[in-house]
């Protein structure tokens, strides 16, 4: 267990909310899915952006280019920084997934706690 000192001032108007371990709980809590949400919205945007470029969703892309080399040469010469694109892709498509998944292990450790 991490300790946490604070201001005898912000105690003092945390405590005139209630429990004050369940009021700091509750606060770190808002605040960490309101950071993660920020971050979901940047990675859905990005990858967003690349959908709209090539018109796939990331699987369909790098299915497309193991699995259609005509594509892939068209591809070379309409964008030749496809492969740039990709490793962003991937990156924000990772970053995506992870973020989601931190949200969702945070909401289903609280709604368990919560229930006990």
């Amino acid at each position: 267990m991490t300790t946490l000192t604070l201001d005898h001032k912000y105690i003092e108007l945390l405590q005139s909310f209630g429990n004050i371990h369940e009021v700091l709980a509750e606060a770190i809590k808002r605040y960490a899915l309101e950071r993660i949400n920020e971050r979901i919205d940047l990675a859905r945007q990005n990858v967003l952006a690349f959908e709209v470029k090539y018109g796939l969703t990331y699987p369909e892309f790098l299915a497309r280019i193991f699995d259609d080399d005509a594509w892939v040469e068209q591809l070379w010469q309409t964008d030749p920084t496809w492969e740039d694109d990709k490793l962003t892709w991937a990156y924000y498509s990772e970053m995506l997934e992870d973020w989601i998944c931190r949200r969702e292990n945070i909401l289903k450790f609280t709604q368990t706690n919560s229930i006990k």
